[in-house]
């Protein structure tokens, strides 16, 4: 247990007429009932998000990097140079673990900080570790090192109402207060103002007077994801009516996208792995709006429970996620010294995809080279990747495949990283799918041109976090896998009269040996734990059955615990889509 030496804080609840807290304490009651000592969660919250008479009202921070503990509060009592048993300045502190006398863990404080004015918000710590930023009660971003010696201030006008959203590249910053968001660039000993944003979310709505931010923003991939209430103002005090969330510009703070939402939030922004917006629904100025407007049919009842928004446009979607697969790994080499972690997990799982084209390459003779990334999704109606119809009807991989000649840049290949939700064919535990269509071969049936396309749910793969040595080795042996049906090869036959090899290869294996060897092959149909992520030599040979790049000699050397010679040649190479 840990004490931070903080008073408790002035109360400076905004004035609000009586009758709208009257009224908005009647609609509490009504639909939430009271807490066990009969007070009405409108006015209690109210109390609390303006921080009367407490010493700590938000959250504390934790850099994953170091483990540093970082408490935004009040400070003692005499700071402000009258002792009247409260602080009217805030205090932001910094604690660490540390052993006790008696062996066990406690809070050790390492630094604090004063600064005039009460703390507005949770502290923020950048991706690495370098900087902690808080706010004063004033309108005051400030900035502190990790020994909490202040670098910079900038002061965006009004009070903010929520913690300074931090990008993973360190610089961007989004501070919110009760009517705007802003992104500031963090310059090293100062700070730029980019933009206000452009909160025009309910322009058409003719009930709706005056418009502003409902939320704390949360940066995404392709935005920054906040709320837009509307309504209308007496006095000085925002009387909210609807609310809804939307996407906003990273560039430019202009409203990209935005639809109209059933419920306020005061809580925080939670994005899915399928793009859904998740927010939790507690009324608070809402709360306000319909006990003002009780019989307004345009103004929804209030309630709780969570509300979510799914993505409509997946290719733009997937558009996005793919342009942000090009900054997390620019971001990997950004910070690769100052959070190692971090940075490796992404170097790691682009160096396991590098490996999987690497080995392809060798085994085929084909060589592979990036072309870029590509706005087209998978298993949408993009124009980059037009369904296309051989005869008679192939569904797979057709739908997947890069163009040929329909006026864009043709490329050969495709690889792509989805999910159930976006591509069907990922349903029901499959972690991969791809495939090819051989468009010309040479006089001795090898392949010289093709094109093919292999699409990976790279989550489905993690085990013990994103970079532990069994993900890194089932994302290499999935990813290789589906290269090899994206160069033609099939799954290895598991049918009882074969078991994909022909029968008369070798009468001496028994069936235990004649499963090992099947399973031993990287295209077996499912991940098997014990393999080596690698082509063995059955993979191998059809690989050179397509494409003639080594002789069966060079094929490898067995790798099945039984370690039998079987004479590649006499086995049957199944082919992905032979047909086409």
């Amino acid at each position: 247990m840990g004490q931070v030496p903080g008073s408790p804080a002035v109360s400076e609840v905004p004035a609000l007429p009586q009758d709208i807290v009257d009224a908005s304490n009647d609609l509490t009651d009504a639909v939430f009932g009271t807490t066990p000592s009969e007070l009405s969660f409108f006015s209690l919250i109210i109390e609390v998000i303006f921080g009367g008479g407490s010493v700590v009202t938000n959250f504390f921070a934790i850099d994953p990097n170091t483990g540093l503990i970082v408490v935004a509060a009040t400070a003692a009592d005499e700071a402000d140079g009258t002792m009247d048993g409260l602080s009217e300045f805030g205090a932001i502190y910094s604690f660490e673990l540390a052993e006790d006398t008696g062996g066990g863990l406690g809070f050790r404080m390492l630094n604090a900080a004063e600064f005039m004015g009460g703390t507005g918000s949770t502290p923020s710590i950048s991706e690495d570790g370098s900087r902690i930023y808080v706010s004063d009660n004033v309108g005051n971003v400030i900035a502190f090192d990790t020994e909490l010696e202040e670098l910079w201030r900038f002061d965006v006008g009004d009070p903010l109402a929520a913690s300074v959203a931090v990008s993973p590249d360190n610089a961007e910053l989004f501070a919110v207060t009760r009517t705007n968001i802003f992104k500031l660039t963090d310059l090293g000993d100062s700070a730029r103002l980019d933009w206000t944003a452009q909160l025009d979310a309910f322009a058409d709505d003719p009930d709706i007077e005056i418009e502003f931010n409902a939320l704390t923003p949360t940066i995404t991939a392709n935005g920054v994801a906040i709320s837009v209430g509307g309504g209308y103002a007496i006095g000085t005090t925002a009387i909210m009516l609807k609310v809804g969330v939307g996407l906003l510009d990273r560039d430019t703070g202009a409203l990209r996208s935005f639809t109209e939402g059933r419920e306020e939030s005061i809580a925080v922004t939670s994005v899915g792995p399928q793009g859904g917006i998740y927010t939790a629904s507690s009324p608070v100025r809402r709360v306000s709006g319909k006990a003002l407007n009780p019989d307004d049919p345009n103004v929804a009842d209030v309630i709780g429970g969570i509300s979510r928004y799914k993505p409509v446009r997946n290719d733009l979607l997937v558009r996005d996620a793919s342009c942000a697969a090009g900054v997390r790994a620019r971001n990997a080499a950004s910070i690769a010294d100052s959070a190692p972690n971090s940075a490796m997990q992404d170097i790691r799982q682009i160096q396991v995809l590098i490996d999987a084209v690497e080995e392809m390459e060798a085994a085929t003779g084909i060589d592979f080279q990036f072309g870029g990334v590509t706005s087209a999704g998978m298993n949408i109606d993009d124009p980059i990747i037009q369904p296309e119809r051989a005869f008679p009807f192939p569904s797979l991989p057709f739908k997947y495949l890069p163009p040929d000649d329909n006026g864009a840049d043709s490329v050969d290949l495709m690889i792509g990283f989805s999910n159930a939700t976006d591509t069907g064919d990922l349903n029901g535990g499959v972690i991969g799918v791809g495939g090819s269509l051989r468009t010309t071969e040479d006089v001795d049936g090898f392949a010289q041109q093709f094109r093919g396309f292999a699409v990976i749910d790279l989550k489905d793969l993690y085990v013990g976090g994103p970079s532990s040595a069994i993900t890194l080795s089932r994302i290499k042996a999935t990813t290789t896998h589906e290269l090899g049906h994206l160069m033609g090869l099939g799954h290895v036959d598991t049918s009882t009269a074969g078991a994909g090899l022909n029968t008369t290869f070798d009468d001496s294996l028994n069936s235990a040996e004649r499963s090992a060897v099947i399973q031993d092959q990287l295209m077996f149909p499912a991940l098997n734990p014990a393999n080596e992520p690698d082509f063995d030599d059955g993979d191998l040979q059809g690989l050179f059955e397509l494409y003639g790049n080594r002789s069966c000699a060079g094929a490898g050397s067995p790798s099945n615990q039984f370690n039998v010679g079987i004479d590649w040649t006499d086995v049957t190479i199944v082919k992905s889509h032979d047909d086409f």
